[in-house]
This record gives C-alpha cells, structure tokens and sequence, in this order.
C-alpha cells in the first residue's frame, strides 16, 4: 500500500495513529506476551529437569528481547519524525 492510500485509510478509519504505528505497538505487545509466558515455561522446564528445552526457552527470550528493543527503537525514532 502506498503512503496516500495508507493516508487515505487511516483518515477513513479516523485511527488517531497511523497503520504502522499501531502495527508496531501491535507486535512488540505480542512479543511481550510471548516474553510473560517463556517465564512460566522457564519455570516448569527448571522444576521438570529438562535442560536442553530451558536452553531453547532462554534463547527464544533473548531473540524476543532484542526484536522488542528494535521495534522499540524503530518506533520511537518515527514517532519524532511525525
């Protein structure tokens, strides 16, 4: 979609931020999620002795975590922008 037509959809919609805005809070609130949830199987995988699956766990967080730091960089750096 290009910027007029994206322009011309969120003055329809009357979002009061833009496509990409909301779809970047969007993500980085489900990789946060995403984020909540590996403490609980972090949690169980500890508990249950499963080594090898808490490693995937903490990878997988840590992954998480820098694309929320960059989503959040990302973000605020277009915000000022605006």
């Amino acid at each position: 979609m290009n910027q007029s037509s994206q322009t011309a959809t969120t003055s329809t919609q009357k979002f009061p931020v833009s496509n990409f805005v909301y779809d970047c809070i969007t993500l980085m609130h489900a990789k946060l999620q995403g984020i909540e949830a590996l403490n609980k199987y972090e949690q169980d995988a500890r508990q249950g002795g499963h080594d090898r699956f808490l490693q995937v766990i903490q990878k997988i967080r840590q992954q998480d975590t820098e694309c929320v730091k960059e989503l959040e960089q990302i973000l605020a750096s277009n915000i000022k922008g605006q």
